[in-house]
């Protein structure tokens, strides 16, 4: 992985998207500047980037991309 990367992406066209990408983050850790970085990259690339600080928001995030709900 590369500095700033994030730790799950999911290059799978829904709806408007290009695909998902999410950064994991545990407690009060916050985004890198290099992770919101490679975010704003990703964005103006029209994928949904989400930053979650728990596993069980992330896996419904990826539920609902994958649905069309997002």
């Amino acid at each position: 992985m590369k500095k700033g990367e994030h730790d799950v992406t999911l290059p799978v066209r829904r709806g408007r998207y290009t695909g998902l990408s999410i950064e994991l983050k545990h407690g009060d850790n916050r985004p890198t500047k290099e992770q919101l970085d490679y975010g704003a990259m990703l964005e103006a690339e029209g994928w949904m980037v989400r930053y979650c600080w728990d596993w069980q928001d992330a896996a419904d995030i990826i539920k609902l991309y994958l649905e069309g709900k997002l």
